[in-house]
């Protein structure tokens, strides 16, 4: 199935300061849609990981961290927004039903982790 060339927005995701700790913590829910673009925004005063599983709670031990976002910073991924579908190959995402989460590198006593999704219509 080709790509669609019509861009969508997902749902904002947030989670709290007061609700971040060492131990991963969901940020929002699962993704219906495939995701083409992601920006993982930390508006924290602390540093923080984050991972993306298929729903699965990752280990806090460091093992299954993904990403690593310090304090008042973004993370910004393009994967495959600017791609052409003009070949009928499997799309370049991150999958429908993937979650992500965060943990702290260090604790925040202020502000919110965004995620931000951009999908396309029809897929």
């Amino acid at each position: 199935m080709p790509f669609s060339r019509i861009a969508s927005f997902d749902v904002l995701r947030v989670l709290a300061n007061g609700s971040i700790s060492a131990s991963y913590a969901k940020v929002g829910v699962i993704f219906a849609h495939n995701v083409r673009a992601f920006r993982l925004i930390n508006n924290t005063n602390g540093d923080m990981f984050f991972a993306v599983t298929n729903g699965a709670t990752p280990a806090s031990d460091g093992t299954a961290d993904n990403f690593f976002v310090p304090a008042a910073t973004f993370l910004l991924w393009d994967i495959s927004s600017d791609a052409s579908g003009a070949t009928n190959a499997p799309a370049f995402v991150l999958p429908r039903s993937s979650l992500v989460w965060v943990r702290q590198s260090s604790a925040p006593s202020t502000g919110s982790v965004f995620v931000e999704c951009m999908t396309a219509v029809g897929e």
